[in-house]
């Protein structure tokens, strides 16, 4: 697995609105909630997800909010695999409304 270009990067935000680019590193989107324990939960859920891929996102949690950052470490930089996790995150949070 290899580090994206710039240009691959442009083209998965658009894919994925709501992430930022911060650090030229990692892509990152801030999540709310109306209660606190739906944002653990929330965690929860994309906690399992993630460690079933292998793939660990820095999480922030704080009342009403969950921040996630990823990155690929091992690479360096943005792999496939952050934007990969990064769509399964939206539609765990989506679905949180149905």
């Amino acid at each position: 697995m290899s580090t994206l270009t710039e240009q691959q990067i442009n083209q998965h935000l658009r894919e994925i609105q709501e992430w930022n680019l911060t650090n030229d590193r990692f892509i990152q989107r801030t999540f709310t909630f109306a209660e606190y324990m739906d944002g653990i939960r929330f965690v929860h859920e994309i906690g399992s997800i993630a460690d079933e891929k292998d793939h660990h996102p820095s999480l922030q949690v704080e009342y009403g909010k969950i921040i996630v950052s990823l990155t690929s470490h091992d690479v360096g930089g943005l792999s496939e695999r952050d934007f990969d996790l990064a769509q399964t995150i939206d539609r765990v949070y989506q679905k949180r409304d149905e």
